[in-house]
């Protein structure tokens, strides 16, 4: 069964994200635009019927590299080479289309998946990518048909409305669109009698999962009032498109009183009845209201067989209720005949006043009475409760009349009778003034039935205390009220997948006595337990409640029945008779919801002043838990000091799945924002908030936190230099701080420096790391004076940056004089100035003061770097000089440096000692000037000394392979790591490499590597070495190092080749073909080589069953001998050895070949008999016996192997029988394992020393079930 709960498809959401990155390039002081990427299909929060095709297109100016491109579906990394197809979109590369289908990516294609794009790198600068804002998108896969879970009303039922509301419930939201018509699908709501569609209104509910429809017409009733109705459905499809699988029929019955043909409900005198007075009026009761002009001439009367007529014509009077006939048959100057049958006939075609007919002729008989003489004067029945025809609502009704005199009491119960076909009883009370009486009836009376009084005439009749009556019989009729009925319940019985935190609610079809629906009387039952209920409401005819613990994991996925007590009344007294219940299985929901994903996203930067935050969560939630536990507050940078709650207005969309938030005013600008969502937070089965989705309920709170859009105006914090500062070197950087982060873009042309003669300066601008504050660098060193520094606003001045998340957002300006307003240039530029004096200086030397620099050649190369450009014509010997001691040294090749203003130059050490440590002086006079003409204005000098060089080692870290070394590879790479950079031509002359054994020398015949410093030299010979031979490598002491030191010492170090011959077995004992072999012999195997102990135990020995291998030890002697001890041999068999390929040497070489060894055991002595049986009277037991000829010498071991036993069981035997027989008997009892498994064939294995000789045998013997 499809399944929808964290889903609503009432809203179509469809979300396509784009997401930009902006990263940095490390070469480029600005910043670049990354790919963007673009999910094209699914649509967010959108179900499909089958695998949706994932597409996506991914797009830079410079190119797409699509092996950059990552993705993840439901969490899980997937790389492109998992999709189907990613092609150039179009004739431009610059767009990247990827194509998959969901089956090719997960294994579950049904249900709800998220796939993410984490990371595209465009083609031209592999640093830009999209890392930090996924573009992510969730849809759900659903391929399960729709069913129906129940129709209302049930199957055969009867209802008495012509226009039937019909319920209908399915397993999951529908697609409405596929109602087709104003009868929507219910293309067969057919009456059985014609087969005519019934066309009808319909309406969706409860998110498309309940469809109500109503007939616009009174269904057309059958001549008894009924109408046979077939409900079907079919052709609908759910939300994601899934139809129907199977039509839905539902039969009922529609039977309405009021459409039903007339009919005599009654009569007066009733048929049958004698001693009617010959003036009576006769009186006929109809079902309805009855036409009396159709009624007039369709009335005969008979006397016997003669059909009679009385002067004055016959008569007929419409009582006062429309549904009662007076039919006058005589009149005081004609009676009719004393002691006379009379028959009245009422033909058919007598018409209701709601146009239906009498279908049936109607006749009653009555005989008239002897004449009698009236009293004087009569009594008269004054009035009546309850009136005729009229409806109550009791099943005991008070029977109230009221008559002109005293009455006899002794008269009422023979003159007073009441009857429905049957005659009933009751209590009478007679009024305090004995002139009217009540009557209760004895028991209840029948819900839904006309009852008819009478009061009978004198002198049978009642009898006032003088003995005088009625002069003629009084009559009437009531209705009992049908009782409450239930017309609909919420969950409907059956229902499945409830959710316990909805209310339940019961309808009845009248308003209900409030005073009797109670916790007692509206009870909930779960296997045998009652269910505590909560706030039990009535209204008017809805009984509303709900389950008091709802959440609670115990009441998940379990059936409850509701109980609605037969005490239960209506406001009219009437109860519903009988308990009604109905049943519902809850909703197994034991799963915590989790909040899928948040807008603004944790971490959000640039956020809008007033954003509608967003809150999607996995599942529909208790709203009201989640209203409680949602707040906003801003809070300091570092997120832990509270600054301000958060006012706004929470809603709820999606079916109660998505939250948003939108604040009562603007957040302030630049705040950082926290949300918080508590852990009291309950989804609508009760389960808590899980706060990381890893299903652990630890109690933590969910949180997020997000930046707001800052729209300050940009203001100048601080400037380097201070405004006014005086003796600034000519080579200072300018920095400026800002209030904001600005936009690169509008920094370079607002940026303005010029000097004291009024020129531009050129220079740099480079931003700092968070883009508060900039550097300027000019590309010349200051002239000296004052530079001012003009910083541009309005347009095309500074502005801030526009956060990438919110690009409508205005872009502030500078606030150059403090107002707090941009208000453009020149009022908000800001301008400051600083004074310059600029002399030459000498910023730093190499070697600098104090190095100790080892010399490389006869001469040492000196750099100088000046503040400003040196004028070279002024850097003679005359000015620059160098010394050893008190000797001068040659200072030479003086040029301008790669640097700016670096100048560079050679001092030739002279002629003493090579390797003599030296300290050099070097000396510049201060008439060195630049090429403005400033000079040094004072001499500089400093000095460092050239040391000896030490003599290189090869270093054992990085040696490979290292001495001593096995299973080298026979094509090696050698490693040889030096101390210091090598002299690469005599250290490879100084490699030789050659076998121990002088099998070969490879001496220097291969291919030489090194590092790139130097310092590590690789080599690999040209021919493979030979296996398992130890080679030796020499490095001799002629290596030397770039200053011409020679290696310390000579260096040798050894390692083995691997060894990849094959073993193979020499021999086995005993041999193959061996013949009287003990049954205790150990078997010997001889190899080529050491063998790798474990793997020997995949040898198998086997006669009729396999043998076990009790151990395998190798022989201490020998490392290639090993012996296996058998657990037991049996006498006079064959065994067969299988050495298997697949056991390996101790190097993990397999053995050359598969071998295969037999020999036969010897049968020395002889068992007798072995049998074995199962008890007949106990087959938990079997008897085993052993006989032999000789007496047993040594232990007789019994072992049972029952079918599917892993290992024998050993039998205790005892002797007997005395020697003298002849015969030596053995007994021993097993116990059986009647287990299944083992039931079958079973073995006896013995083995015994007779005479000092090992005999064996096998015997079977069956275990049945």
């Amino acid at each position: 069964m499809a399944r929808f709960d964290k889903v609503r498809t009432s809203t179509g959401i469809i979300i396509t994200l784009l997401t930009i990155l902006w990263l940095g390039v490390h070469l480029n002081p600005g910043f670049a635009l990354g790919p963007r990427a673009s999910i094209i299909s699914p649509s967010d929060q959108g179900i499909y019927i089958s695998n949706p095709q994932l597409r996506v297109e991914i797009y830079h100016p410079d190119g797409v590299r699509k092996d950059s491109i990552r993705a993840s579906i439901d969490g899980i990394s997937i790389a492109v080479s998992d999709w189907g197809t990613i092609t150039p979109s179009g004739t431009t590369a610059e767009v990247f289309e990827l194509v998959a289908d969901l089956s090719t990516l997960v294994t579950e294609t049904q249900g709800r998946h998220i796939f993410e794009i984490l990371e595209a790198f465009s083609a031209s600068t592999p640093s830009l990518g999209i890392i930090e804002s996924p573009v992510r998108v969730s849809f759900t896969v659903d391929s399960v048909a729709p069913q129906v879970l129940g129709v209302n009303p049930g199957e055969l039922a009867k209802i008495g409305d012509a226009t039937p509301l019909v319920e209908i419930r399915f397993s999951e939201p529908m697609d409405p669109s596929s109602l087709s018509g104003s009868a929507g699908p219910i293309a067969a709501v057919m009456m059985s009698s014609g087969g005519l569609a019934i066309s009808g209104k319909s309406e969706w509910a409860q998110g498309y999962t309940v469809l109500y429809f109503q007939p616009e017409q009174p269904v057309s009733l059958d001549s008894g009032g009924n109408a046979d109705v077939t409900f079907r459905v079919g052709d609908l499809k759910d939300a994601a498109g899934n139809i129907m699988a199977a039509e839905y029929i539902r039969n009922f019955r529609v039977s309405v009183p009021e459409m039903m043909a007339p009919y005599i409900s009654a009569t007066w005198p009733e048929n049958g009845q004698t001693g009617v007075g010959i003036d009576s009026v006769v009186t006929v009761n109809f079902n309805k209201a009855i036409d009396k002009d159709t009624l007039l001439n369709r009335v005969s009367l008979l006397a016997g067989s003669r059909i009679l007529s009385y002067p004055g014509q016959l008569d007929s009077t419409n009582a006062p209720d429309p549904k009662i006939f007076s039919i006058r048959l005589g009149v005081a100057s004609a009676p009719m005949q004393t002691e006379t049958l009379h028959t009245i006939v009422i033909s058919t075609g007598v018409t209701a006043t709601d146009g239906t007919v009498m279908d049936r002729d109607y006749s009653f008989s009555f005989e008239t009475g002897k004449p009698v003489t009236p009293p004087a004067t009569n009594l008269s029945l004054l009035f009546y409760r309850p009136l005729g025809g009229e409806e109550v609502h009791t099943l005991r009704p008070s029977l109230s009349f009221r008559f002109s005199r005293v009455l006899d009491p002794s008269s009422i119960p023979t003159g007073f009778s009441i009857t429905d076909g049957i005659d009933r009883t009751g209590d009478f009370v007679i009024s305090d003034d004995g002139k009217g009486f009540t009557f209760v009836p004895a028991v209840d009376l029948v819900p839904g039935r006309t009852y008819r009084w009478t009061v009978g005439a004198y002198p049978s009749g009642i009898l006032d205390n003088n003995g005088l009556g009625l002069g003629s019989l009084v009559t009437d009729t009531f209705v009992v009220g049908a009782t409450p009925l239930v017309l609909s319940t919420t969950p409907v019985d059956g229902a499945v997948e409830t959710d316990l935190l909805n209310n339940i609610s019961v309808m009845f079809n009248v308003t209900l006595d409030t005073s009797t629906v109670t916790t007692a009387s509206v009870r909930v039952m779960e296997s045998g337990t009652a269910i505590a209920i909560k706030d039990l409401t009535i209204i008017g005819n809805i009984v509303n409640f709900k389950i008091q613990d709802a959440g609670a994991a115990r009441l998940m996925g379990k059936t409850f029945t509701v109980i609605l007590s037969s005490d239960i009344r209506d406001v009219y007294g009437m109860k519903i008779g009988r308990d009604i219940s109905f049943s519902f299985t809850s909703s197994g929901d034991a799963i915590s919801p989790v909040v899928v994903t948040t807008f603004p996203g944790n971490g959000d930067s640039g956020i809008s002043r007033t954003p509608q935050m967003v809150v999607e969560f996995s599942e529909q939630m208790n709203t009201a838990t989640v209203d409680s536990a949602f707040s906003l507050v801003t809070v300091s940078r570092t997120g832990t000091t509270t600054l301000s709650s958060i006012d706004g207005t929470l809603s709820w969309h999606s079916g109660d799945s998505i939250l948003k938030f939108l604040p009562n005013n603007s957040l302030p600008a630049g705040a950082m924002v926290k949300v918080t969502i508590l852990s009291t937070a309950r989804d609508k089965a009760g389960n808590t908030l899980d706060d990381s989705g890893d299903n652990n309920l630890d109690g933590e709170n969910y949180q997020f936190v997000f930046n707001v859009i800052d729209d300050n105006p940009v203001t100048v914090i601080s400037t380097l230099p201070a405004p006014g500062a005086t003796e600034i070197p000519s080579n200072f950087s300018v920095s400026l701080n800002f209030s904001r982060v600005l936009d690169q873009s509008s920094v370079n042309s607002a940026i303005v420096v010029t000097d004291s003669a009024g020129q531009a300066v050129a220079g740099t601008i480079t931003p700092s790391g968070d883009r508060r504050g900039f550097t300027f660098a000019a590309d010349d060193p200051f002239i000296s004076g004052p530079v001012t520094v003009r910083l541009i606003s309005g347009s095309g001045g500074l502005m801030a940056e526009i956060d990438a998340a919110n690009p409508d957002a205005v872009s502030p300006g500078l606030d150059g004089n403090g107002d707090g307003v941009a208000n453009g240039s020149p009022a908000d530029d800001y301008v400051f100035s600083f004074s310059v004096r600029n002399p030459l200086r000498v910023l730093a030397t190499t070697p600098a003061n104090g190095d100790s620099q080892i010399r490389r050649d006869i001469k040492i190369p000196v750099s100088l770097n000046f503040s400003h450009k040196l004028d070279l014509g002024t850097a003679t010997p005359a000015t620059i000089k160098a010394f050893a001691g008190d000797e001068e040294l040659l200072v030479d090749n003086i040029i301008h440096g790669t640097g700016l203003n670096e100048v560079y130059m050679e001092i030739y050490l002279g002629s003493r000692g090579n390797f003599d440590e030296r300290l050099i002086r070097v000396e510049i006079a201060a008439g060195l000037a630049d090429i403005r003409g400033e000079t040094l204005g004072q001499s500089f000098h400093f000095s460092f000394t050239v040391n000896n060089p030490e003599r290189p080692l090869v270093l054992e870290a990085g040696l490979s392979p290292l001495a001593g070394t096995l299973n080298v590879p026979v094509l090696p790479t050698i490693v040889i790591p030096f101390s210091e950079a090598m002299d690469r031509v005599s250290s490879q002359q100084a490699f030789s490499l050659t076998a121990l054994n002088g099998a070969q020398n490879v001496g220097r015949s291969g291919v030489f590597s090194w590092s790139e410093d130097g310092t590590v030299m690789s080599f690999v010979p040209n021919q493979p070495l030979l296996e398992a031979t130890t080679y030796e490598v020499t490095i001799a002491d002629t290596a030397i190092d770039l200053s011409g030191a020679p290696l310390q010492q000579m260096v040798k170090f050894g390692f083995t080749t691997l060894n990849t011959v094959l073993p193979s077995l020499v021999t086995v004992i005993p041999t193959n073909g061996a013949t009287d072999v003990a049954i205790d012999s150990r078997i010997v195997f001889i190899f080529s080589k050491p063998m790798d102990l474990s793997s020997l135990y995949n040898i198998v020995i086997s006669a009729d069953r396999q043998v076990t291998i009790d151990r395998i030890e190798r022989d201490p002697a020998s490392t290639t001998r090993y012996i296996l001890v058998p657990e037991s041999l049996m006498a006079t068999r064959e065994y067969t050895i299988t050495i298997p390929k697949t056991i390996q040497d101790d190097r993990g070489n397999q053995l050359d070949d598969k071998y295969v060894s037999k020999f036969t055991t010897k049968g020395i002595g002889d068992l007798l008999e072995v049998g074995a049986f199962v008890m007949p009277g106990d087959p938990t037991r079997a008897l085993v016996l052993v006989q032999t000829n000789e007496s047993v010498t040594d232990s007789l071991v019994v072992k049972i192997l029952q079918r599917g036993s892993a290992s024998a069981v050993a039998v205790t035997m005892i002797k007997v029988q005395p020697p003298s027989s002849g015969k030596h008997l053995y007994k021993g009892i097993y116990t059986v394992n009647r287990d299944p498994e083992y039931i079958g064939t079973a073995q006896v294995l013995v083995s015994a020393r007779i005479g000092g000789i090992l005999n064996g045998k096998t015997e079977e013997f069956v275990v049945k079930e």
